[in-house]
């Protein structure tokens, strides 16, 4: 069993001028056993610095962090039973593949045979049998990933903790790692956290996503929850690519109806009646739409009261076979619409798309934060 807590947890730097620097603020979070969750967002926003206190690594300045309910803020990190992978790999370069996976055991004092059992079995989880003899330099990047990751399994650890492991990697080793270390959390049924700037991978490994920024947690939630339903502002601008389309606009009361009016007056809209918006009228507002809600006409068995009518000139359109995006502009307002690739775009003429309306989200302009 290996269950996390983070209480309040926060880390103060000080920076030259002596000032303190909070680069991780107020922490609380609980992990459940053998959960595999991701910890996401820009860089500096202190991710890492929040996997490397559970790995005690870091210093705690403020909180508690308990992991099986055992406060560890002072427990060595040899001693919290914890395994860290790290981007740059961290091989021994003078040592093959095998002894970088025995490394750890041997210093611990493991007898030949359990170490040899358990190097063995790290390396056949990881299809690496072939390479046990072979020293870094003469592995690829993914190779020496693998290595890095059968160091850590060899220890049995409570907890795995991967700092940003797939970076170096290119495109198609990061898609193919991916997958391994997601059969890895299968296999093993251990608790990972995983830090990321890549949301890809965040959206793909994650059970749950943790979203921080200047670091806060913005958002904890399941990947879908925090697509579909992003709790303000920078939640919904970073996850998805592309990111949201965004229209800054105002709620307007007509007769009974709740209108969004957008910066230029070519594009509003009435809400249908299902929206409860009448709290927010006359309040500055941030509409956002995905690139998939935007359409290049209606379906004939659909409703126009359905769709807001987004007048535009398309300036360039991307070409990638299943789809296409279309870069439009209104008063220099860019939106990005992923249409079908038979898709009929006029380029450099005035022409209208269609934003799905029960699909937008509405943000408060000052707060940020989602309209209920």
């Amino acid at each position: 069993m290996a269950t996390i807590r983070f209480e309040n947890i926060s880390k103060i730097y000080k920076s030259k001028d002596k000032k303190k620097v909070k680069a991780v603020k107020n922490i609380n979070l609980e992990i459940k056993d053998k959960e595999f969750i991701v910890l996401v967002g820009p860089s500096g926003c202190g991710k890492s610095t929040t996997l490397r206190m559970v790995a005690g690594l870091e210093e705690i300045s403020e909180g508690n962090l308990y992991i099986d309910d055992k406060l560890v803020n002072d427990i060595p990190p040899k001693d919290r039973n914890i395994s860290i992978v790290f981007q740059n790999y961290a091989l021994y370069p003078h040592m093959t593949a095998y002894e970088n996976l025995a490394f750890g055991l041997k210093i611990k004092k493991v007898d030949k045979k359990t170490i040899r059992n358990r190097v063995m079995e790290a390396a056949q989880i990881l299809e690496i049998e072939d390479l046990l003899s072979r020293k870094p330099k003469s592995m690829s990047g993914g190779q020496n990933q693998r290595v890095a990751i059968g160091r850590a399994i060899v220890r049995k650890p409570k907890v795995f903790l991967f700092d940003e492991p797939l970076s170096n990697l290119d495109a198609k080793l990061r898609g193919q790692m991916r997958i391994e270390i997601a059969k890895l959390h299968k296999t093993l049924k251990t608790t990972v956290i995983y830090v990321t700037h890549d949301q890809v991978e965040a959206m793909t490994l994650g059970e749950r996503i943790v979203l921080m920024d200047k670091g806060e947690i913005q958002q904890v939630d399941k990947p879908i929850v925090l697509y579909n339903k992003p709790r303000n502002l920078f939640v919904a601008g970073f996850i998805g690519t592309p990111t949201m389309n965004f229209i800054e606009g105002i709620f307007v009361k007509n007769n009974n109806n709740i209108v969004f009016k957008g910066v230029s007056d070519a594009f509003q809209f009435t809400l249908p009646p299902n929206h409860f918006m009448e709290n927010h009228v006359e309040e500055p507002i941030i509409a956002g739409i995905r690139s998939e809600n935007i359409f290049d006409k209606i379906n004939s068995d659909s409703s126009e009261n359905e769709f807001a009518t987004f007048p535009c000139t398309i300036q360039l359109v991307e070409e990638l076979g299943n789809e296409k995006f279309a870069f439009a502009y209104l008063h220099n307002k860019e939106i990005v619409a992923r249409l079908k690739p038979h898709a009929e775009i006029v380029i450099d003429k005035p022409t209208k798309l269609f934003f799905a309306i029960k699909k937008m989200h509405f943000f408060n302009k000052q707060t940020g934060l989602a309209l209920d």
